[in-house]
């Protein structure tokens, strides 16, 4: 919830069991949903609740803010389904999934839409020219003054480099497991995402309840034409 509040997102009681932040050796490992909200209860002081939002004391706002931003997410997530059921025909591409603020609906009004791809192997570099170019073809990449509802492919990997562990700025960086977590998978063949995961398995070490992000049918653009 502490982590959380940094981005003024209060959290529901799923969220907090499904993001718990943990250790091998921590007896949280094995905690139910049942058994986070007696903590929270007993915690009455320390965190406060509203709508079925967690959040720390003084910040019942973030509750408002974060269903405005919900709203304001939809409309940035149809504009990314868009774009991306150009993008899926670039060749050499394998999945495109939403990351940063917008994965978790949390963007603002400002934001840009941040693109996570991975690609064919040993076609990494050619696949980013060819999308990077793409996008600014079309005039929608990231301005310096203005970002709103810009279109950013700034993440590429490398599907047979698809551990990312290294990648944190410290051996304790917390926010790579929870952006890792995150992220919203548009576009997926040949189960790329399930093995991105796999890859990533250290993530459960950290958040053991996490089950990486179940996307729903109207977010999701396959092969076909018609999708």
């Amino acid at each position: 919830i502490v982590y959380f509040d940094i981005f003024d997102y209060p959290l529901t009681l799923v969220e907090v069991w499904k993001w718990l932040y943990t250790d091998s050796n921590s007896d949280r490992r094995g905690y139910s949903l049942a058994d986070v909200q007696q903590e929270l209860e007993k915690m009455a002081d320390k965190i406060e609740t509203r709508n079925g939002f967690y959040f720390l004391p003084g910040k019942d706002w973030t509750v408002d803010q974060r269903l405005e931003r919900y709203a304001m997410a939809e409309a940035k997530f149809r504009r990314a389904i868009g774009f991306i059921k150009l993008l899926r025909f670039i060749p050499f591409i394998k999945m495109i999934a939403v990351c940063n603020s917008l994965a978790y609906s949390n963007s603002n009004q400002a934001g840009d839409i941040d693109l996570f791809i991975i690609v064919q192997k040993n076609r990494l570099w050619l696949a980013r020219f060819l999308t990077v170019g793409f996008l600014k073809l079309l005039g929608v990449r990231p301005g310096l003054r203005d970002k709103r509802d810009a279109i950013d492919a700034n993440f590429f990997l490398s599907e047979d480099h698809m551990n990312i562990e290294n990648l944190g700025v410290s051996p304790d960086d917390i926010y790579l497991a929870y952006w890792l977590d995150q992220l919203a998978p548009i576009f997926d063949t040949g189960g790329i995402y399930q093995k991105f995961q796999q890859a990533n398995a250290w993530v459960k070490k950290v958040l053991p309840n996490s089950f990486g992000y179940k996307l729903n049918d109207r977010r999701r653009v396959t092969l076909t034409l018609l999708s």
